[in-house]
């Protein structure tokens, strides 16, 4: 009896797929850049968060600069993703674009800035990332680029000079409101003016 028992609290855990237990992973590596800081998230002390060894941590993720990478893109492919989602139902007028595009951006940084904005920080750190705000931004402009192309006719998308000017009105309006300068709704709305200024005039 004993013995039947025992084998029934033995019972073993349910295995994750490799897809989920990283995803799980990365979700404690954001609870501790959020927590502790930048400082406090290694591949160590992600495995102890976890529950897990430490070669789980170097499968997934190979080196902390590795992990670091793997949140920064994740949450660009979280914002990439809820702007093509607004946008796939029909071709968007750049009204439309602006809305979603300023709408998504907010929803998204008030979720999630403080942990991105660490990541990048951190990433910062190594030599070969000190450009990362050059990829950052080079990977934003080619998404809006894509993501606006059915607002306009063939050659009439604003010039790339543009998407970077509209790339620094909308990072800096981001960290305002991280920093508690401005409100949710101001942000919204200077970068729907901005959105205005910069793209929607060469409709």
């Amino acid at each position: 009896m004993s013995g039947q028992h025992n084998q029934d609290s033995a019972a073993p855990r349910k295995r994750l797929k490799r897809e989920d237990r990283r995803n799980l992973l990365l979700d404690l590596a954001a609870d501790i850049l959020a927590t502790r800081g930048s400082d406090a998230l290694t591949l160590q002390t992600l495995a102890e968060a976890a529950g897990v060894t430490k070669p789980v941590t170097y499968s997934q993720f190979g080196t902390r600069m590795g992990l670091l990478l793997a949140l920064y893109r994740r949450y660009d492919q979280r914002l990439f993703a809820d702007l093509e989602a607004g946008m796939a139902h029909r071709p968007p007028t750049p009204r439309d674009a602006a809305n979603m595009f300023a709408n998504s951006y907010i929803a998204c940084i008030t979720r999630h800035g403080r942990v991105y904005e660490a990541t990048i920080a951190a990433l910062r750190s190594y030599p070969e990332h000190g450009m990362i705000g050059t990829e950052i931004r080079t990977a934003f402009c080619d998404m809006l680029t894509r993501l606006l192309a059915p607002c306009f006719p063939a050659g009439g998308m604003p010039a790339q000079a543009r998407m970077i000017a509209l790339f620094g009105a909308v990072e800096e309006l981001a960290r305002a409101l991280l920093d508690g300068q401005i409100s949710e709704h101001a942000a919204r709305t200077e970068m729907r003016r901005a959105f205005k200024a910069l793209v929607q005039r060469e409709a």
